[in-house]
């Protein structure tokens, strides 16, 4: 006798979840156990209501999404990378750039953001409202127009006003009742077409999304009945329509409300479980394609979220994923965190060689390319190398033979230990050597 326990119940207001539900799980009547459930439904129909379930409603929320474990996976994934990377500011003096390292702005945007959130926990927040809200909020507390401090809000608690100028936007951010102007925010937008609103990739892709959120659903709904058992009843003997009753309820118990952890089954009766129907092996293989594709709307490779990326994935979500975020990041920051009489001269830019440098083999071979070819010294690479200067200033003007310093004009040969100047007076030797290297 075939046992076949996918049954579908009747409900007056039917929606997805509630449809998806009464396809593979029965609602026992308490009341009159020896009730049979009449309305089975064969595989052709479940196709059909599965899909109909699936599509039915192509809209999902910020929450939803998040609840997708791709969602969840990709966005970590780049708040983590975006969240390690340190902030630089930079000055234009004439024709050389320099390095600002006091800055107490640094201090807020690499350090502590003087809100209760963490650095990591900040990012992480406005990344997620970058990609699944209308866009990330962060309040500048300023004092004599100097940003001091990086407040988080959340988005539901900001309502922007604006003027229906299409040439001249404006606006004023408000949140609890209070106006704000647009300077006063650090703003994250995605895909934005006026300036204070996001595009999120719930609206950009939402029949995906919520394909594969109400997969998920589907999932847990089994989970919770504790799974979708069908198989076969062989008996030795003849089973009386009793003992075949008996046996249904008692399967229904165990795989529909958990009641009980064992059945009986008449003498010279075995369950043999059936192996899963062309439905359920589909909706595994939607499962998995649909996670894929959702990896891509992030330009995150899926094998990174499977844990074995290879080199070219990683290159791929720093070029595709990571740097046009720091491109909006770094052009936000020169808008909002500079002061009017920097902007000529001063920029904020994010640093990324540590991300995008090579193995130790790959930059050691480039090191020393770029030594022998003079395009750059042994203190610049050890200051790459996050190593202290060795306070050498020497251009190699030989193979490991002469080394020349243009701030003193002498020229130092290894070999026999000799220091030479070189200020125009031809063959003029400084027999002191060792003097005045550094």
């Amino acid at each position: 006798m075939v046992m076949d326990f996918l049954f579908i119940t009747k409900c007056r207001n039917p929606t997805p979840e509630r449809i998806i539900m009464g396809l593979f799980f029965h609602r026992e009547n308490r009341a009159d156990d020896n009730k049979e459930v009449n309305d089975v439904i064969d595989e052709s129909d479940l196709s059909v209501a599965l899909l109909s379930a699936v599509v039915s409603n192509t809209s999902i929320t910020r929450d939803q999404a998040l609840q997708l474990p791709t969602v969840a996976a990709c966005i970590s994934i780049i708040a983590g990378v975006i969240g390690s990377l340190p902030i630089r500011l930079y000055r234009q003096e004439g024709d050389k750039t320099v390095v600002q390292n006091s800055d107490n702005r640094l201090f807020t945007l690499n350090r502590d953001t003087g809100d209760t959130l963490t650095l990591t926990q900040f990012w992480r927040a406005m990344i997620s409202d970058y990609y699944l809200g209308s866009g990330g909020y962060a309040y500048i507390h300023r004092e004599y127009s100097m940003p001091r401090s990086l407040h988080y809000v959340k988005k539901s608690c900001v309502s922007i006003m604006h003027n229906a100028d299409h040439i001249y936007k404006d606006y004023t951010v408000m949140v609890d009742g209070q106006r704000y102007q647009p300077f006063d925010f650090f703003k994250l937008l995605r895909n934005t077409e006026d300036g204070w609103k996001s595009k999120p990739i719930t609206e950009e892709n939402t029949i995906i999304l919520a394909t594969a959120y109400r997969e998920y659903v589907l999932e847990h709904s089994l989970a919770v009945k504790g799974g979708n058992k069908k198989g076969f009843l062989t008996s030795e003997f003849q089973l009386t329509n009793d003992q075949v009753s008996k046996v249904k309820r008692a399967f229904r118990r165990l795989f529909g409300t958990g009641e009980e952890n064992a059945i009986v089954l008449p003498k010279g009766t075995k369950f043999q479980e059936s192996s899963n129907t062309s439905v359920e092996m589909q909706l595994n293989e939607n499962k998995e394609s649909n996670a894929e594709a959702i990896a891509a709307i992030f330009h995150v490779p899926y094998g990174i979220i499977e844990g074995h990326g290879t080199k070219e994935d990683f290159d791929t979500l720093i070029k595709l994923a990571v740097m046009p975020l720091v491109n909006d990041i770094e052009a936000e920051l020169n808008r909002v965190f500079l002061l009017e009489e920097e902007k000529t001269n001063c920029y904020f830019a994010i640093d990324t060689t540590k991300l995008i440098r090579g193995s130790i083999e790959e930059r050691y071979n480039a090191y020393k390319t770029a030594l022998e070819a003079n395009f750059l010294q042994i203190d610049e690479v050890r200051n790459m190398e996050d190593m202290p200067p060795m306070g050498i200033d020497f251009i190699k003007l030989g193979l490991d033979a002469v080394l020349y310093n243009p701030k003193t004009k002498q020229a130092y040969t290894p070999n026999i230990d000799k220091i030479s100047s070189v200020d125009g007076s031809a063959g003029k030797e400084d027999d002191h050597a060792g003097e005045g290297q550094g």
